[in-house]
């Protein structure tokens, strides 16, 4: 999974991105000046391979939002997913159902693989340009003589 995480108005000033399978927490980033993310995920125990989970992003001051579910269907190699670049700001009715923050994904992106370039210029593995989906030279089916 990646993405970006934008604060406008600088609050709040660490903010986390949290993956959640059912109630277990797979992974937690605090984000500081880059705000550019990346988590590689694995299955939970017990689980053949990650078939969903949620994202949920915040801090510990202001609470965190649910903001995403990802169904993922089972793969044979492993998969990039863009997630967007996911906007924080202070809430402008603080009062309306104990809203601290406002949560805004903006994925208006034509090409995952574009945004993967340009927030990750050093990676080097090639692209699936059918799936849209960056794949590891070792992931990628060869093509035989035929």
């Amino acid at each position: 999974m990646f993405g970006s995480v934008a604060t406008p108005t600088g609050r709040p000033a660490q903010p986390t991105i949290r993956f959640i399978y059912q109630t277990e927490l797979l992974a937690a980033l605090t984000l500081s000046n880059d705000r550019r993310f990346h988590a590689i995920l694995r299955p939970p125990n017990g689980a053949a391979y990650l078939d969903h989970l949620y994202i949920e992003v915040g801090s510990e001051t202001t609470g965190f939002d649910r903001i995403l579910y990802v169904h993922i269907p089972k793969q044979t190699a492993p998969v990039a997913m863009y997630l967007g670049e996911i906007r924080i700001a202070p809430a402008r009715n603080r009062n309306a159902q104990g809203e601290k923050v406002a949560v805004q994904v903006i994925d208006n992106f034509a090409d995952a693989t574009t945004e993967l370039k340009r927030l990750y210029p050093q990676f080097q593995g090639a692209f699936d340009n059918q799936a849209r989906r960056p794949v590891t030279p070792s992931a990628a089916t060869r093509a035989g003589p035929e």
